[in-house]
């Protein structure tokens, strides 16, 4: 029985040596898709969708409380977006970047990478993370402060993707959490999205039902109205905290 222990323990020993010693053994375990292709493999997804009419449930996080309504967006390729609600309070002093919808319409890399690049993500980084406890390919700089975006490693769907504020000049960071993808007619979609800004806002929204490519008026688009930004305050940053770990603890971010 020794010498059979013996035996064992001199074979794995030699096969973890041979596995560190093989050309290219390390190299091959550590391969990362490279971003060109893992976006390739995610363009598919969304690039037969061209308008896109979407009634959610939104749960609004702010310095000032919480606030629940409904909403249709009704979202046109390449980055038209329009916005109804029944609530008139709802969108008192609303600050809101939905730069993310543009995900759902690029049509090719090309249309990607365009995006991703005029956000700040460093398209020549890619590695391992995970999200929600899912492994993904995180395209972008690893650090908290860097734009990037996280694909699931299994269907390479966007997951994460965290880019400066156009509303705010860019000085804030939004952080996008996609959940829940279903297929709708031709692609997918999250049926559950988590945004928060460091600008002071903080959204979920749970989808309640979704129109691909219906017919919709042009007229929706011709006024492009932008938000009103609140008064920076002393608070601010603290209250900005709150909200942030507010939604962590709730949604598990």
């Amino acid at each position: 029985m020794k010498e059979y222990l013996r035996t064992f323990r001199l074979l794995v020993s030699l096969a973890v040596l041979l596995s560190f010693s093989l050309p290219g053994a390390e190299g091959l375990h550590a391969y990362v898709l490279p971003p060109e292709q893992l976006l390739q493999f995610m363009v598919p997804h969304f690039s037969k969708f061209d308008t896109l009419v979407v009634k959610h449930a939104v749960e609004r996080e702010t310095p000032e409380g919480v606030r629940h309504f409904e909403e249709i967006l009704t979202l046109k390729s390449p980055d038209l977006l329009h916005s109804e609600t029944r609530d008139p309070f709802a969108t008192q002093g609303r600050v809101v970047d939905r730069s993310y919808r543009r995900l759902f319409f690029v049509k090719s890399f090309a249309d990607v990478s365009v995006l991703l690049s005029s956000a700040g993500v460093d398209m020549e980084k890619t590695s391992f993370t995970r999200v929600d406890g899912t492994i993904t390919y995180l395209i972008g700089d690893r650090g908290p402060e860097h734009p990037r975006l996280a694909l699931e490693k299994a269907r390479f769907l966007p997951v994460l993707y965290v880019y400066p504020s156009r509303l705010a000049g860019y000085s804030d960071l939004v952080t996008v959490t996609f959940r829940d993808y279903r297929q709708v007619d031709l692609g997918w979609y999250p049926f559950e999205i988590l945004c928060v800004s460091e600008g002071g806002w903080a959204e979920r929204y749970r989808i309640e039902s979704i129109q691909v490519n219906v017919p919709v008026q042009p007229s929706l688009f011709r006024q492009v109205q932008e938000e009103p930004r609140p008064e920076a305050s002393p608070a601010r940053d603290e209250k900005i905290d709150a909200i942030i770990n507010t939604f962590e603890r709730k949604y598990g971010q």
